[in-house]
């Protein structure tokens, strides 16, 4: 079964958070779910966004 929009991002968020430190790329985590890599560059980054400020960078 294929993930939503939003369980892809809250999962890429939780891996994130597990992941941590100042070498993690966010993007590598987001490009692991096809929910997340078939959307335009622009949606992308704003998740981007929101991911790194939830985590605090």
């Amino acid at each position: 079964m294929a993930l939503t929009k939003d369980q892809a991002i809250e999962r890429a968020f939780d891996t994130c958070n597990l992941l941590g430190g100042e070498s993690l790329d966010i993007y590598a985590v987001l490009y692991r779910y096809k929910a997340l890599r078939d959307l335009p560059e622009n949606e992308l980054d704003e998740i981007y966004e929101q991911i790194a400020e939830r985590l605090g960078f």
